[in-house]
């Protein structure tokens, strides 16, 4: 039976402190507080929480539907939060735990909102805090607070390539227009640049040249 442990390091000792049974095969995990999002390569994603009190690893929820995964991240919008996934189909997909749906059933499944189609495999998400502008009529207000863009790289059109995806509110509907410039920003010499919105989330991507 394929396990998962958590060590605590002390007194440059790792002492034992929590564990739970797996899926098939976890090859990444990441955390925020006391979540753990964790990565199977062959039956998608499982959202794991730590509770220190009775030093507990359990399953919150996960999905359960087969997707072999390529890699996650969080996506971070205030105090709501979404899981970024990539599978070997070239997709990215957008997961959240949302226990008051009648179709996660009590929030036991993870449920899918959105789902891009890249045309690469992405093998690497970073995120970094949304930044306004600090002074001026579009001074930094407090939605902007809180709020990451969750950004990838990505390989197999030929070229590289780096993208960013976001969570849009209302609040901010111009949020989405500023995508295309961060990434000319960021990266000095595009063949192309996409910008593709479902719903409330909205991925961009551009090719880089010499890659």
């Amino acid at each position: 039976m394929l396990q998962i442990f958590l060590w605590s390091l002390k007194d440059n000792d790792l002492t034992g402190m929590a564990f739970i049974d797996t899926q098939l095969y976890i090859h990444q995990m990441i955390s925020v507080k006391n979540f753990i999002l964790a990565a199977d390569v062959m039956k998608s994603i499982s959202l794991l929480r730590y509770q220190e009190e009775s030093k507990t690893l359990s399953l919150v929820s996960r999905d359960a539907k087969p997707l072999e995964v390529y890699s996650v991240d969080f996506m971070v919008d205030n105090a709501q939060l979404g899981f970024l996934v990539s599978d070997r189909d070239r997709n990215l997909l957008v997961y959240m735990y949302l226990p008051e749906a009648k179709e996660s059933f009590g929030g036991m499944r993870l449920l899918r909102r959105a789902d891009f189609h890249v045309g690469a495999h992405v093998n690497a998400f970073w995120r970094t805090p949304c930044r306004g502008a600090t002074e001026g009529p579009a001074k930094k207000t407090n939605a902007w607070e809180n709020k990451h863009i969750t950004w990838f790289g990505e390989r197999g059109r030929g070229r590289g390539a780096q993208g960013a995806a976001l969570v849009r509110t209302e609040r901010l509907p111009h949020l989405a227009l500023q995508i295309p410039s961060l990434l000319l920003r960021s990266v000095a010499s595009l063949v192309r640049l996409s910008l593709v919105r479902r719903g409330s989330f909205v991925i961009g991507t551009c090719a880089l040249t010499g890659a």
